[in-house]
């Protein structure tokens, strides 16, 4: 049920991404090199409103090309269910819950 296996080789980092729900189906390949690798001094950006938005904006693109390679309808943006979306995340954060299953 791994999600993910990173191999290294040739001063390359290959990440093969599996999908668990569909009988562990290669989904993605992401390749990067140790000098790319090592120039990485956090995972993420310092903490901003831009940063959140395009967090958000590439969430929401990630999602339709999920939906689209399912052949399912893609999703129409919408700001008003953003911000309540971001709301609710908010407050899941500030109570400490979490739970999908």
């Amino acid at each position: 049920n791994k999600e993910y296996d990173v191999f290294h080789k040739n001063h390359i980092y290959t990440t093969v991404f599996y999908d668990k729900h569909r009988r562990n189906n290669v989904t993605a390949v992401l390749q990067v090199s140790d000098a790319m690798e090592n120039r990485l001094k956090e995972q993420y950006g310092a903490p901003s409103k831009s940063l959140a938005d395009s967090f958000e904006l590439q969430n929401f693109d990630l999602v339709n090309a999920e939906r689209k390679q399912h052949q399912l309808s893609t999703l129409k943006y919408s700001k008003q269910n953003s911000e309540t979306a971001r709301k609710h995340s908010k407050d899941m954060a500030k109570n400490h819950y979490f739970d999908h299953t």
